[in-house]
């Protein structure tokens, strides 16, 4: 690919010369030259792998991109193929011009909506999220937060306790599939949200998440514990999203003080 952006690069350069691409002629009329067709390859082959890698991009953190990618690629493509049909209308700089400044609000979009530290969506993601959620639709909300994190601070600073964050991420993304949106919500807590309801299914991601933590644990990593909770909304009823945000809440806390019991008592490892 590289190989031909260079060929079309040089091709363009020498056409005031040469006329591979273009030329313009003794009374200043544009016309396309015989190698014109190169032009055209590269650019499509780059407008397709500029897609590819953006729908890859948006697959990997199970971001929604799709649509408005292909808003915006349907755009281009009308806007540059003008000019093809009619050599005339020089639609293709305007359409590019635009395409590229509305690309980079997408991704400038894109990269605000993750969490630098664990690349899982962040709080303004959720915020914003929350603002969709429709009462005609089932969904549940997994709160998820690392015990006693402050004295894994204390004990070992802030820098090992950057990397337990890491970690816990890492971990749960991986026993989420992509039907589970994480968030960060912030400090050493995490938030899901899924359009899954069935309780069985969600207690299974969620030991996976705790077996996940307790393998590694065993392997020698000095991990903590999670506490979670959750709550389940099955749609068709008024929806109150801090009701249910405290129902799930409510049983983390639960689910934490069971954990600090079984510490005491050397039934559970506190970290």
């Amino acid at each position: 690919m590289l190989i031909l952006s260079l060929i079309n690069i040089v091709a363009t350069v020498l056409s005031p010369l040469y006329g591979f691409i273009f030329y313009v002629d003794a009374n200043n009329y544009y016309s396309r030259g015989d190698y014109f067709f190169i032009f055209i390859t590269v650019y499509i082959v780059n407008f397709l792998l500029l897609v590819v890698g953006t729908l890859e991009v948006g697959r990997k953190y199970n971001y929604p991109i799709m649509r408005k990618l292909f808003a915006l690629s349907l755009f281009t493509i009308i806007g540059t193929s003008i000019q093809i049909v009619y050599p005339s209308a020089y639609s293709p700089w305007h359409c590019v011009t635009l395409s590229l400044l509305l690309y980079y609000i997408l991704m400038s979009e894109f990269d605000s909506s993750f969490d630098s530290l664990t690349g899982l969506y962040n709080r303004a993601a959720f915020d914003k999220a929350t603002k969709h959620i429709s009462e005609t639709k089932a969904f549940s909300i997994i709160i998820l937060d690392i015990d006693d994190f402050k004295s894994i601070n204390d004990m070992y600073g802030h820098d090992y306790g950057d990397t337990v964050i890491k970690e816990v991420a890492a971990i749960i993304r991986k026993s989420f599939n992509k039907h589970y949106t994480c968030y960060r919500f912030g400090g050493d807590e995490f938030l899901i949200i899924t359009n899954e309801t069935d309780k069985e299914k969600i207690e299974y991601h969620s030991k996976a998440m705790t077996n996940g933590l307790e393998e590694m644990r065993l392997n020698g990593y000095l991990l903590p514990t999670i506490s979670y909770g959750y709550s389940i909304f099955k749609g068709g009823e008024k929806l109150d999203f801090q009701k249910a945000f405290k129902e799930a809440d409510d049983q983390m806390y639960h689910f934490k003080k069971t954990h600090k019991a079984g510490a005491a008592q050397g039934t559970t490892a506190p970290f």
